[in-house]
């Protein structure tokens, strides 16, 4: 016979949405049947209603987001950053194919994220000029320029590597300062 553990049995307005099967034995208890987040009546309401609400928003909506969401990714470069000064550095030999590796695959992503910009988002803002409350044009213009920014993010997160894995600061500058000035760049502007 294998022991069981004793756990403390949960609250019966825990044992949502169902109910799991009686246990043999009283001291044993199946936690996957324990939710993870425990919503009330009103609250499970109030979801059903955001639900039906329409999700499309306008031009300045969407722009203030955008604008927002840019913001926070330059913000975490920065942070990144901060870590980087903060964490005792460990400097090792840096094997020139790591890094040439690493460098062309920012490179590869900042090429992807200048034709994500150019094309896509440049597309979608031709059609706002055009139709302003295009809402499948709000749409892919909130969705590519988000795509753009995570791009451009990856490039700060390889310079982030590197220097975790032991490169100087001389291999791990330009990688912050394209990821800084395509941000700052690139910030988005009502179509």
């Amino acid at each position: 016979m294998v022991p069981t553990f004793s756990r403390p049995r949960p609250p019966k307005a825990i044992r949502w949405p169902r109910q799991p099967p009686r246990p043999r034995d009283r001291l044993a208890w199946n936690w996957r049947y324990v939710p993870l987040v425990i919503l009330s009546r009103r609250d499970i309401s109030r979801c059903e209603e955001a639900r039906r609400m329409p999700a499309v928003m306008g031009i300045d909506q969407t722009l203030r987001s955008l604008r927002i969401l840019q913001g926070v990714f330059i913000f975490t470069i920065f942070m990144y950053l901060y870590v980087i000064s903060i964490v005792p550095h460990q400097p090792a030999e840096l094997a020139p194919a790591m890094f040439l590796g690493l460098a062309a695959i920012s490179l590869g992503s900042l090429a992807a994220a200048v034709f994500v910009r150019k094309r896509l988002v440049g597309g979608a803002l031709e059609r706002l000029r055009v139709a302003p409350d295009d809402a499948v044009a709000i749409g892919n213009w909130r969705r590519f320029t988000i795509l753009a920014c995570v791009l451009v993010e990856t490039i700060a997160l390889f310079g982030l590597a590197l220097r975790f894995v032991g490169a100087d600061w001389a291999h791990v500058a330009p990688f912050f300062v394209v990821a800084i000035a395509t941000m700052v760049l690139t910030f988005p502007q009502r179509p």
